[in-house]
């Protein structure tokens, strides 16, 4: 539980500073390596937040908290990955007003789903 509460407050403290999907596409365009960065790190924080979930689900004997979640496998490049949130952002200009990490959240989830 304590996990938990410290991965909560750390998504409250880095939304202070997150940026919008319109700002990730710049960042794509402009600086390729900040927008894979940032796509590296959002992805690498969603997975350790499921993997404590799901540690923390299965010591209470319970099912998986998120069933809206990414598995993406493990033979899928980082540069794959940005390929999906780059082209979900292009496809999609109506949500881009919103949190990057959200979107980064929904690209990869839509695309690598667990079944």
């Amino acid at each position: 539980m304590k996990r938990l509460l410290v991965w909560s407050l750390l998504l409250i403290a880095g939304h202070a500073h997150s940026i919008t999907g319109n700002d990730l596409l710049d960042r794509f365009r402009e600086h390729p390596l900040a927008g894979l960065s940032y796509v590296q790190g959002a992805v690498n924080t969603a997975s350790m937040m499921n993997g404590s979930l799901a540690t923390l689900a299965e010591q209470k004997g319970q099912p998986h908290p998120f069933t809206y979640r990414p598995c993406i496998p493990d033979a899928v490049t980082v540069g794959q990955v940005v390929d999906v949130v780059k082209k979900y952002l292009e496809a999609n200009p109506a949500r881009r007003h919103q949190d990057a990490g959200l979107l980064v959240y929904v690209a990869v989830t839509e695309a690598f789903p667990c079944k």
